[in-house]
């Protein structure tokens, strides 16, 4: 029953995190900026609007988030499978034939399911846009002898003729604007979050005959 009860909310945690990300953009226009402002009337008015529209905005976004007492908690298959079913939606041609190997039983828990789940994402849905539509998508989980664990999502793609090149410059490129600029970002993504997640060590690429295979090295809490 838990199972079922955290698969359910695998997908609604998915559209809510949408919703919150729409929220935050409309929360910016409607902070005033006070700089300049030398009327100590006008700037107790514009901190207490403020204050006022962020206390909202902050209520709205705790609408939208699971419940304290219900922690995010689910195993890696059942995420990865989530995952594969939404960016089927988006993309509707996508329908890869999916092996899985390694320790994908493993239970992810609150933070490790939350940057887990955005790696995942970034990784299938890089496929979905660049790989074969109708392909084999390879997803495995493996333990290392170090204490650290390797993720590998391996796909096939039309062509590698130039791939090496583009994936480099991507690797090199500024990555500022990363999470709001869409299209070929996806390698830009990653890095922000290898930047910003501490479990995530490193991220490289590896290109054999026409598959591409993307490699994660983390440290993730184990259960």
């Amino acid at each position: 029953m838990d199972y079922i009860y955290s698969y359910c909310w695998l997908f609604l945690d998915i559209d809510l995190k949408i919703l919150r990300e729409e929220l935050a953009k409309l929360r910016s226009p409607l902070i005033f900026d006070n700089i300049g402002i030398r009327d100590d009337a006008k700037q107790r008015c514009l901190r207490a609007i403020n204050s006022k529209t962020e206390a909202k905005f902050e209520k709205l976004s705790v609408w939208l988030q699971k419940p304290n007492n219900v922690s995010p908690t689910t195993s890696l298959n059942l995420l990865f499978n989530a995952v594969v079913n939404e960016i089927k939606e988006q993309n509707p041609d996508f329908a890869p034939s999916i092996s899985m190997h390694g320790d994908i039983d493993i239970n992810l828990h609150g933070h490790g399911y939350h940057f887990f789940y955005d790696i995942l994402q970034i990784l299938v849905s890089n496929v979905a846009k660049h790989g074969k539509k109708k392909s084999n998508l390879i997803f495995s989980f493996e333990p290392d002898s170090s204490g650290e664990s390797i993720l590998k999502i391996t796909s096939e793609v039309n062509s590698d003729l130039g791939l090496e090149d583009k994936i480099k410059k991507s690797f090199e490129a500024d990555i500022t604007d990363a999470m709001s600029v869409s299209g070929d970002s996806g390698i830009k993504k990653l890095r922000v979050l290898e930047r910003d997640t501490k479990e995530i060590i490193s991220i490289k690429y590896k290109i054999q005959e026409n598959q591409l295979s993307a490699i994660v090295r983390l440290k993730l809490q184990r259960t």
